[in-house]
């Protein structure tokens, strides 16, 4: 409605989105680029599988390979800096509660009835935004995805002859019958079903508590349950790791899936 409205007085499109679209949205885009932003220093998969050959170190992989690649591990020099990382990405959620203000100045509660999302008249651009999108997605999605299938049905993967010529089925042979790799497939499952669900479950009574009670804590807890999601997950890691090394009672989850399903639902 307040679109509409900026179009009837004259607003061309360009104007609509710089000064009703975009303002409406300042929380979500605030909130969305901390988050990234945390985890791209979190990044660890990536610098391992694409760095690595060319000794490309991120934040996260060379407090990774410090950790457990280095010939001289060194724990606490890892905890050090873990601990500047920490303080990064805390600043930076101070910064991000005052870019946002109070959100419910960026809610629209009198839209008219009936009123429905226009779509954006692109006009000539309309072809060439489609073209550069088209190529993003298959750039970003489509060709990174295309090669890591072909490498998992060929012998190896290689320039200097046709993939047809290097079928094979030995990969996914081997992927059926490694016992060790089914262990932590059904490790991951269980994981992923009974955290996500119990994660699920506290977040639910924390948001009823947060919204629906006269808890005199309940306006941090919404900061309370951002923060181990924005927190770069090598951070927890270190820090799980020395509370189950230090406290005794941690020691009934130091070595098995509770304490890898605790650690897991903190973070998500």
């Amino acid at each position: 409605a307040l679109e509409e409205a900026a179009r009837s007085a004259g607003a061309g499109t360009l104007s609509v989105i710089a000064r009703v679209t975009v303002p409406l949205l300042r929380p979500a885009i605030v909130n969305s680029a901390v988050l990234i932003f945390a985890l791209c220093l979190e990044i660890l998969g990536i610098p391992l599988f694409v760095g690595a050959p060319s000794n490309i170190n991120f934040y996260a992989s060379y407090l990774y390979n410090t950790w457990n690649n280095s010939l001289t591990p060194d724990p606490p020099a890892v905890s050090a800096g873990a601990v500047l990382l920490l303080i990064v990405v805390s600043l930076l959620l101070v910064v991000r509660a005052r870019l946002s203000g109070q959100q419910r100045r960026f809610v629209s509660v009198a839209a008219r009835r009936g009123a429905t999302a226009t779509p954006l008249d692109l006009g000539r651009w309309r072809w060439p935004a489609a073209v550069i999108l088209g190529a993003f997605i298959g750039i970003t999605s489509v060709i990174p995805l295309a090669g890591l299938i072909l490498m998992s049905f060929v012998r190896a993967l290689t320039t200097l002859e046709a993939p047809w010529r290097l079928l094979t089925a030995y990969n996914w042979t081997t992927v059926a019958t490694d016992p060790t790799l089914r262990r932590a497939f059904l490790d991951s499952l269980l994981i992923a079903v009974a955290g996500g669900a119990v994660t699920v479950l506290l977040v639910t009574a924390a948001t009823l508590i947060a919204h629906r009670s006269r808890f005199p804590l309940r306006r941090v807890l919404a900061p309370a349950l951002v923060y181990p999601r924005a927190v770069p997950g090598i951070i927890l890691g270190v820090g799980f790791f020395w509370a189950y090394l230090m406290f005794t009672p941690a020691a009934l989850v130091r070595n098995n899936l509770w304490g890898e399903a605790i650690a897991l639902c903190v973070r998500n």
